[in-house]
């Protein structure tokens, strides 16, 4: 199992099977994991992580041999062991150069830094592969609060396109 560990948190990245499993039967991907709570069954899934999870499914079969670079890590209070959220990355550029990633923080797990310290997490990871110059991410105009957590972990601000606002992070030197 490919995972990444913060102060707090388990990152997890979801191999093929565990993203059928939390699209299928999220209950067996919850005793799979170790998790105290339902938090990733359907009825306490928003709707947009149940829409990218075919996606993702896709990227992955298509990617089997690096799928951590194609999926959907969870992010796992370790002291609760409760999933609080998820980070999706996905590798891109002619040299597989770029990362895009996404992030959601489940509702009631919001403004206590978990998705601070989660991108900050996989990014330290992306880095560690020599490969990655850059890592870029998207925001609504209108998410205020996603900018300034991506501007705290070292982002900057790099152009708006179609009313998303595009932050990059470049390798440290």
């Amino acid at each position: 199992m490919h995972s990444v560990t913060t102060k707090r948190l388990s990152l997890i990245a979801l191999s093929l099977e565990q993203l059928e499993s939390q699209l299928i039967d999220p209950q067996k991907l919850e005793v799979e994991l170790g998790l105290s709570d339902n938090i990733t069954s359907n009825k306490n899934s928003n709707s947009e992580l149940l829409d990218a999870l075919p996606s993702w499914i896709d990227r992955v079969k298509k990617n089997p041999n690096d799928f951590e670079w194609y999926t959907n890590w969870m992010i796992v209070d370790r002291s609760e062991k409760k999933a609080v959220g998820g980070i999706n990355i996905t590798r891109m550029g002619e040299n597989q150069e770029q990362l895009l990633i996404g992030y959601h923080i489940k509702q009631d797990y919001r403004r206590k830094g978990y998705a601070i310290e989660a991108v900050k997490g996989i990014c330290n990871w992306a880095f560690s592969d020599f490969r990655i110059e850059v890592i870029l991410a998207e925001t609504e105009r209108s998410n205020l609060p996603s900018e300034a957590l991506l501007s705290k972990n070292g982002f900057e601000f790099f152009e708006e396109k179609k009313g998303v606002n595009i932050w990059v992070l470049k390798r440290p030197v």
